[in-house]
Formats: structure tokens, sequence, C-alpha cells
């Protein structure tokens, strides 16, 4: 999850393994002055270790969500390949080993810092596990989801863009927003790609990314010009009588009109 959205949050990796190593055992020493249960801080890691791993998410339904009654969705936008060449871009390719798998991560190597803060732990006394505001913190994620889906558009993100939108309307989170989103990202997807530029904004499949965000940058990479106009139309017209209180999108849908008109 984390490494579709390191550019937003970080730029880069700035800092090296040993720096992270003494973060650790500096927030571990804030923990224990708080009386906070410092078993959290290996809970914090652990999740940490898995913050790339797209299971974290309902894997997306392009086949539902683009597909219209007056538009059917079409299999090739999303089958592998059948040569070598495709065979190349899966996750289990024999040719990255586990550490290599690893060193790909945005958090590599937690189990080794897990095993550096086991002593400090053990040794810590029992602390209090609690939230302050249980209700503020879910609010607070769902919120933050919608900030780096913006964030993403903001930095010509647009496969992370659309990977996340795709998320929030598949959950029903935000629902309005990921509606607009979704539009909003078809239709700039549109515009790159009759101007030749889909490149710089949207990333190629690699085995480095996992296999769900893999499949929506094929999807994004087959879609002919005038095909994605008419996802872009009929995905806006069928959302169209539930956002009618939303001046936004009909910008979008205009957009899209004037896009699918250019193609007939």
């Amino acid at each position: 999850f984390e490494q579709l959205v390191k550019k937003l949050a970080f730029g880069s990796r700035r800092h090296s393994r040993t720096n992270e190593v003494a973060a650790d055992q500096q927030a571990f020493r804030f923990m224990k002055k708080t009386g906070y249960d410092c078993n959290a801080a290996v809970t914090c890691l652990q999740l940490l270790d898995k913050v790339d791993d797209t299971s974290l998410f309902k894997p997306l339904q392009l086949p539902e969500v683009f597909n219209f009654p007056e538009y059917a969705f079409r299999k090739r936008w999303i089958e592998k390949e059948a040569g070598i060449f495709g065979q190349m871009n899966t996750d289990d390719s024999p040719v990255l080993n586990q550490k290599e798998k690893d060193s790909l991560k945005t958090h590599p190597e937690c189990s080794q810092r897990i095993q550096l803060l086991h002593d400090s732990v053990r040794a810590a006394p029992q602390g209090k596990t609690f939230l302050i505001n249980e209700t503020l913190l879910r609010r607070l994620q769902k919120d933050f989801l919608v900030e780096m889906t913006e964030q993403n558009f903001k930095s010509d993100n647009l496969g992370q863009h659309l990977y996340f939108s795709l998320q929030l309307l598949q959950s029903g989170t935000n629902l309005p927003y990921a509606i607009f989103a979704v539009a909003r990202s078809l239709n700039r997807i549109y515009s790159l790609q009759k101007e030749h530029k889909l490149g710089l904004s949207v990333d190629k499949e690699t085995r480095g990314y996992p296999a769900d965000y893999n499949l929506l940058l094929r999807f994004a990479d087959r879609v002919k010009l005038d095909e994605l106009a008419e996802l872009a139309y009929h995905f806006c017209r069928q959302h169209e009588e539930a956002m009618k209180a939303y001046p936004v999108f009909d910008k979008e849908l205009a957009t899209a009109i004037k896009n699918r008109t250019n193609h007939q």
C-alpha cells in the first residue's frame, strides 16, 4: 500500500536503514515515558511490514466498474500477455528472491528492526493500552485516504490517483468524491493520451509493483483513445443522477461528452 503513495507522502527515501533503527529506539524511549504499552512499538513495525501489501484493500473490480449496458467491458484490457515478456511482469517472478522483494518495500527489514527492539520492549513495565478517541481515529483514516487521492492528482500521479479513487468507489467511502475523482481521472488520462504524454503521469507495469496495481496500469495502457472517451462518458452518465448536487462533476460530464463527440 505505502509503496503506492511513497512519492506523495515523502517524495523520496531520504533516510538510511541506520537512521530508521535509531528512530525506532528514540520512539521507544518516548513511548516508555508516556506510560503507553511498549508492545505497540512491535505491532506498529508489524503493520509497516505489511503496508505494501495490497490485501489491505479489496481487489479492484474493473470489469464491474467499467461495464455499461451500452458499452461492455473488454477482457483484452486486462488479460495477461501470453508471451515470455508478458510473464516477466508478474510479482512471482523467480528473478526476485525474498531479500530483493523486501528491498522494494517502503519500510524494508521490519523483522530485523523488531528483533533489535525485542529486549527493550520485554524489559519495559506494563503500560496502558487505550485509544484517546477511536471515533476520531477512524474518521482521520478515511480522510487521509481522500487526501492521498487528491494529492496524487495534484502531483500528476494519475496511476495512483485512479487506483485510490477506485478503492474509494468500491468501498462506498466518501462516494461523491470517489465518483468525481474517477471521472476526472479518466478525462485527464484521455487528454494526456491524446497528447502522447500518458507515460509521464501513469507508471508502466513492473514486477516491483503489487499485482492489483499492475492490473490497473495494464488497463490504462491498453485502453485506446476512443475507448477511453466511451468509458468516461458512460461512467459519468451512470452516476449523473446521484451527482446532481455537485457542480464540479458537471464539468467532468461536459468534458466527457465533448471527448466522445470528437470520435463520432
